[in-house]
C-alpha cells in the first residue's frame, strides 16, 4: 500500500517562489483560495503514489481536490509543475551539512539519506516523472536544477568544502566534480532502475569516491 503525504500548509520560501515564476503563478493571498492550492497539492501527490507519474492527469488531480481544471492550469503551467511544487511542498526543508568530525561518516550520513527519501512513495516514481518532462520543458528543467538537485548539492558541497579546508583532499580535486561521482551512480539507478537504490549502495558509492579524493 502506498503512502502518500499530507501538507497542512502552503511553503512561502522565497526560493522556491522566485525561481517558479515561469511556472507557477504566486498571486496574493487575497485572490488565492490557500485550501485549495493545499487540497491540489496533496491530491497530486496522493494520486502518483497510488497509480505512477504517467497515468496522473491534471483532470483526476482536479476531481481529487473538488476544483475546476482551469483552477489548477490558473497556478501550474504543467503537470510536472505541478507535481514538483507537490514535491517540494512535501519533502519540507533541505538537509543541514552535520559535523561529527569525520567527512567519511559526514557523506555517508548525507548521502544515505538523499537515497532514504528517493525510497519513499510517492518521491521516487514523481522525481523521475518530472525529470522525464523536464527534457523538453526548459523552464522546468532550470525549475528542478535550483530547487531539487542543487540543494542536495550544496549540502554535501560542504561537506566536501570542509574536508578540503581541514587539509583532508588532494589539492588537484575538484568538489563540483567529486559531487558528480557521488550522486551520478545514484541518479542512474533512480531514472533507469537498472539495479537497486539503498543506504548500502549510498555507502559503498561514498567508499569509493572517498578513496579517490582524499589525501593518503
Amino acid at each position: 500500500m502506498h503512502r502518500s503525504l499530507q501538507i497542512d500548509y502552503i511553503p512561502t520560501t522565497p526560493q522556491l517562489h522566485d525561481s517558479f515564476d515561469a511556472l507557477v503563478a504566486r498571486p496574493s493571498a487575497l485572490r488565492r483560495s490557500v485550501r485549495a492550492q493545499t487540497a491540489i497539492l496533496n491530491a497530486a501527490s496522493a494520486l502518483v503514489g497510488e497509480q505512477g507519474y504517467a497515468r496522473t492527469t491534471i483532470e483526476q488531480i482536479a476531481a481529487r481536490a473538488g476544483v475546476g481544471k482551469q483552477t489548477v492550469y490558473r497556478w501550474w503551467r504543467s503537470k510536472g509543475a505541478l507535481l514538483l511544487d507537490a514535491h517540494l511542498a512535501h519533502s519540507g526543508s533541505p538537509q543541514v551539512a552535520c559535523d561529527t568530525g569525520s567527512t567519511f561518516e559526514d557523506l555517508g550520513r548525507a548521502m544515505k539519506a538523499v537515497v532514504r527519501h528517493w525510497q519513499e512513495k510517492p518521491a521516487a516514481d514523481l522525481i523521475a516523472g518530472v525529470v522525464a518532462e523536464a527534457q523538453t520543458n526548459a523552464a522546468l528543467a532550470e525549475a528542478i536544477r535550483r530547487e531539487f538537485v542543487m540543494n542536495h548539492r550544496e549540502t554535501v558541497a560542504a561537506i566536501l568544502q570542509r574536508a578540503s579546508d581541514r587539509g583532508e583532499l588532494r589539492e588537484d580535486v575538484q568538489i563540483a566534480l567529486a559531487l558528480d561521482a557521488l550522486f551520478g551512480p545514484l541518479w542512474y539507478r533512480l531514472l533507469l532502475g537498472h539495479d537497486m537504490l539503498d543506504g548500502k549502495i549510498a555507502q559503498e558509492i561514498v567508499h569509493l569516491v572517498w578513496r579517490g579524493i582524499r589525501v593518503g
